[in-house]
């Protein structure tokens, strides 16, 4: 599969035989692992949450065309919302993987620092690659821990990070609403069509 990819998951112990899609998290080049991100909100994340070693799954695929491709040379902006996270967790191990050249600024955006999905692990890759800067923020903050933004990622927090957008290749999945409005912004300072890849539901 490429960076992106997505599979139809089906569990087979399911007698509705339900499929969902669910993004590839991990890096193509682990040869031992195929990892999937999901949070438990409904009947299927509750059956999948709930399988044992041993418990055996259906996938089909690869499927999708939100795919990071080794042939670009430009920097990525990649911007998520909530489980928007998963496709960009494998742009980044790839990334990593095949050291590759491109510099890459993840904006992540949560409800509550306790939702944001690989926070720990972001924060290592970070810290021990100069090439991945992670930027946080939440939207419904309580807890007086939190040191990092809150609110939306909007126009101000982008160019706090990056000085040049007119030689970026931007990246957005996510909430609809998320991405239309960051789409939105870029469309303001003059970011080509052919630089903006989204993802979007809802």
């Amino acid at each position: 599969f490429l960076p992106g990819q997505f599979v139809m998951l089906t569990i087979d112990s399911d007698s509705e035989k339900q499929k969902r899609a669910y993004s590839l998290t991990s890096s193509p080049l682990s040869e031992d692992i195929i990892d999937i991100t999901f949070r438990i909100e409904g009947a299927f994340t509750s059956k999948l949450g709930g399988l044992n070693l041993g418990d055996k799954v259906t996938i089909i695929g690869p499927y999708g065309h939100f795919i990071f491709n080794e042939r670009i040379n430009q920097d990525l902006i990649l911007v998520a919302g909530g489980t928007g996270i998963a496709p960009f967790r494998s742009y980044i191990k790839y990334i990593i993987d095949k050291k590759l050249s491109n510099k890459v600024i993840l904006f992540y955006s949560s409800k509550t620092p306790e939702d944001i999905i690989y926070y720990n692990e972001f924060k290592r890759l970070e810290k021990n690659h100069q090439n991945l800067k992670c930027v946080f923020t939440v939207t419904r903050h309580e807890s007086s821990s939190w040191e990092g933004f809150t609110g939306r990622i909007d126009e101000n927090m982008l160019k706090k990070y990056v000085m040049n957008l007119s030689d970026k290749i931007f990246y957005s999945c996510g909430p609809a609403s998320l991405v239309n409005d960051f789409v939105a912004i870029l469309k303001s300072n003059n970011v080509k069509d052919e630089q903006i890849k989204t993802e979007k539901w809802g």
